[in-house]
Parts: C-alpha cells; structure tokens; sequence
C-alpha cells in the first residue's frame, strides 16, 4: 500500500512516523506538492499525508491538480497544535487528535482500491461534445474543463461512478468516429466548492493528440 508523504522540512516528520510505525505501507517522501503531482509514476496510490503549511506553498496549478487528486485519495493534513506542541490532523474537514488520526486514516486507506496518477498533463481547454452513458440512449450536451492525450473533463451535474462507460462524440474536430471511454474519477455538485461538478474520463486503449480534439479552424 504506497502512501505519499509530503513534509519539506517539516518538524513533524518523527511524530509521523511514530503514528505509522507497524503499518504494512510503502513510504514516499516528497518535499514539495508540486514534485507529487507532476511524479511520473505507475504506482496506486492509497493515501497522502501532508504538512498543512505545504499545502499553501504552492502554485495555482499544482493546489488545482491536489484538489482533484483530494477527490480521488484519502489526505490526511497535519500540524503542530498548541502550546503543547500536539499533533492534529484534518481528514475530510474532520478535527482528529491522538490515536484517532491514524485509526481513522488507516480505515480510509485499506478500503480505498488504490489510484493511479495520469501520465499525460492536461490543458485548460472548453470544448463541446457530446455523450451517452453505456445502456441510455439519452445523448447529452456539455462541455470540457481541460484535455489531454488520454482523456478529459467534462463539466456535468450528471453523477457518475468510476468504471462507468460512455461513448463521447467530438463536434468540428478531427476525430470524426465517436470515442467509447471510462469514468475514472468523478466531482459532484458541492463536493469542493471551488471546483467544477463532473468526472474525468480515459479513453478505451486508445491515445488522441490533444490538438485533434480542437475545434478545425475554417478559412
């Protein structure tokens, strides 16, 4: 079970580690957000640990790209408390403190069937398609927040579930058959507020350039 912990130069980093000592885990230490969210890696992921000041360290997009892999993960969020200098942790906007923080986080994490990272970077694009939703001949409208070369975000207050399976239909664009693709993660309404309710998609074993997924320019 690989967890990410992402600390910098925290000075929580023993107490950490005190908490964790007997877990069946894989540890790996980032010191920045933005290095965990731009990591090239195959590796499920089961959880995230991070020092609350962290979290603010960073740039616009890296907190965007957290905030969708806050969606997909359990993150756990710690800091030094007090002036008895006491560990507390915020899962879920949920206060923890003492051996709750990790009772809690360890439930979470061994129900959680892991997630991959995507490998290719997405671009801020709105594009308009269509989909219907695998046994529902109802077609849909929307549009997409960003794309890339596997996939890409559809604004929806449609509610799916990972795995469910759609059929997307680019208009004016070069890829002229409709595309069948997976749910892979999904944001309903209010669940971040400052985020968009939707779902990611992957297309089915296939790579489109993001370029072809652009509107054709007319002369």
């Amino acid at each position: 079970m690989n967890i990410a912990i992402i600390l910098g130069s925290s000075d929580i980093k023993e107490l950490l580690q005190q908490g964790l000592d007997g877990w069946d885990v894989e540890l790996h230490y980032f010191e920045t957000l933005k290095e965990f969210v731009n990591i090239k890696s195959k590796l499920k992921w089961f959880g995230v640990i991070i020092d609350f000041k962290q979290s603010l360290k960073t740039d616009a997009n890296s907190r965007s790209r957290f905030l969708e892999i806050s969606s997909r993960l359990p993150v756990l969020k710690l800091r030094i408390y007090g002036d008895n200098q006491e560990l507390q942790g915020v899962y879920n906007i949920q206060s923890l403190r003492g051996e709750k923080i990790w009772s809690t986080f360890k439930s979470v994490c061994e129900s959680s069937d892991g997630v991959q990272l995507r490998q290719s970077v997405r671009r801020k694009s709105i594009i308009h398609v269509k989909f219907k939703v695998s046994g529902d001949e109802t077609t849909h409208l929307a549009s997409t927040a960003d794309i890339s070369d596997h996939g890409l975000y559809i604004v929806s207050c449609l509610e799916l579930k990972r795995d469910d399976e759609i059929t997307v239909f680019f208009h004016n664009t070069s890829i002229e058959t409709p595309v069948p693709s997976k749910v892979k993660w999904s944001m309903p309404w209010g669940s971040i507020a400052s985020q968009h309710p939707g779902f990611g998609i992957k297309f089915d074993d296939i790579e489109i350039p993001a370029e072809k997924l652009f509107p054709k320019k007319h002369p």
